[in-house]
């Protein structure tokens, strides 16, 4: 009789031990919900996957981001539609690419035909609230501020991280009791790399020399009339990255209050960014807006709830982050609408085989030139006329990722010809295979064109001309020189 109550002991203690290996180490989980969950959506502006401790950066600070990561799902293949922070949060908060949804170019309302995730949410019983850091991403300017019962955006051209977290704090002190769903937006990863002390000084306390992280600086270095050696590029970098250790600590206070309050538990929590940014990997160039390579369409994108999703799980499949807003509808158990062009990453969190129909390619595009810098200058009654092509799919430049190949299709007004990367052996896109492989090109130039074709779906984002104010907040955030 002992003998078979230590058989059963051991059994039983040998079951546990497993279930919490499997937990631990991202084995199957059933992605289910016994009861409504709050959600809180974290964008981090300008936020490129690769600088991030979770995502293999040992030189960078991120322990709350870190920590969130260890919690949840992480996916290394996520990219982003637009390096465009109007666009691309539209697609975020959409579900749709940007010739569906219509926007283009920062300081365009979305249309009210495309339904925000705040809006489906809403008429699905949840209190919502949103807080972004940038005036052109304001209700009055972007038409995101639909479906919020609360919209907060800063009156001067951005705010701080802790303003914003303070802000949303107040707001979750408040109403927090009740099913919410938040969106935080962070933008100081976004020149002018300019953070605060002690994080200006964390990664190259020692430099002396002439390069600094504003934008004007950046636009100099682009434009060829500043000269950077080695030393000036590495103290660019560092300054950006300390605005990225400084935008962590605001998301761990928040994650902090959250367990406070007790809702942590409840919430379903993502972390991503609407882009990334080059560091002058390519052609020197410092910025997102101009460039289709990995370094301004790669995005961290991370789930995050011990009830319902794996632990420390990551998942390589390529995926996009038109899929953020069905995966969340999918876990909320809400029926997204049709139409919706993402989809559902549920199947990819619940079991490590890789669904059958899940795609291989992901799409992302971008203006060809930077519209009122290279083609405007300082003739603002052109507004119009730019904003026509762009919205047409004139001067957009566009690009298709498989795990295998990067293709870019320039516009034919572009003096650029097309180009073919092998993402395997030449991750970093340094060589142009377009003339070796010509093939593959022209295959991945089919698929590309099969996609675009949707492109006369699309209701123009905005009419008439951009206002004075939002045409000073983009000259001020270098999108027109």
């Amino acid at each position: 009789m002992k003998m078979k109550k230590r058989y059963v002991v051991a059994v039983f203690a040998v079951l546990i031990a497993g279930s919490l290996f499997a937990v631990r180490h991202g084995a199957e989980k059933k992605v289910k919900t016994d009861k409504p969950l709050n959600i809180l959506l974290i964008t981090l502006d300008t936020l490129r996957a690769d600088h991030l401790g979770c995502y293999g950066n040992s030189q960078i600070k991120t322990p709350h981001i870190d920590r969130l990561a260890k919690e949840g799902v992480r996916f290394t293949g996520a990219v982003c539609q637009a390096p465009l922070t109007g666009p691309s949060h539209d697609s975020i908060l959409t579900g749709l690419y940007p010739h569906t949804h219509g926007v283009r170019i920062n300081g365009y309302p979305l249309p009210e035909s495309s339904a925000t995730a705040a809006e489906i949410l809403k008429a699905n019983g949840y209190k919502t609230a949103g807080f972004v850091s940038v005036n052109f991403l304001g209700g009055d300017v972007s038409g995101l501020g639909r479906g919020f019962d609360a919209f907060d955006w800063p009156k001067q051209v951005e705010q701080p991280a802790e303003a914003a977290t303070e802000k949303a704090v107040a707001w979750l002190d408040k109403n927090g009791k009740e099913k919410f769903f938040v969106w935080v937006h962070y933008y100081d990863p976004h020149s002018d790399y300019s953070p605060p002390y002690p994080y200006n000084v964390m990664y190259d306390p020692s430099y002396s020399g002439q390069a600094t992280g504003s934008t004007q600086f950046l636009d100099k270095v682009n434009s060829g009339e500043i000269k950077l050696d080695e030393r000036d590029r590495e103290h660019i970098a560092a300054l950006y990255r300390g605005e990225i250790s400084y935008v962590d600590g605001s998301v761990g206070r928040l994650i902090e209050r959250l367990k406070e309050t007790g809702v942590y538990k409840d919430t379903l929590i993502i972390v991503t960014a609407d882009h990334g940014e080059a560091l002058g990997e390519h052609e020197g160039y410092y910025g997102h807006s101009l460039q289709l390579y990995d370094p301004s369409i790669m995005v961290p994108l991370i789930f995050v709830n011990r009830a319902v999703l794996p632990a420390n799980r990551r998942i390589d499949t390529q995926v996009e982050s038109i899929d953020i807003l069905p995966t969340v509808l999918d876990i909320a158990g809400i029926k997204a609408p049709d139409g919706m062009e993402g989809q559902t990453l549920v199947p990819l969190m619940e079991t490590k085989k890789r669904p059958e129909a899940y795609r291989e390619k992901a799409f992302s595009e971008t203006q060809n030139m930077r519209w009122g810098g290279l083609i405007l200058k300082d003739n603002l009654a052109e507004t119009e006329k730019i904003h026509e092509m762009v919205k047409g799919g004139k001067e957009i430049s566009r690009c298709i990722r498989t795990p295998r190949w990067k293709f870019i299709l320039s516009p034919e007004s572009a003096s650029r010809v097309d180009e073919l990367y092998g993402m395997k052996d030449d991750p970093k896109e340094k060589i142009n295979l377009i003339y070796d492989d010509m093939d593959t090109a022209d295959k991945l130039a089919e698929d590309l064109k099969s996609w675009m074709s949707g492109e006369d779906k699309s209701e123009a984002g905005g009419s008439g001309p951009m206002d004075e104010k939002t045409l000073e907040t983009l000259k001020s955030l270098g999108y027109i020189n």
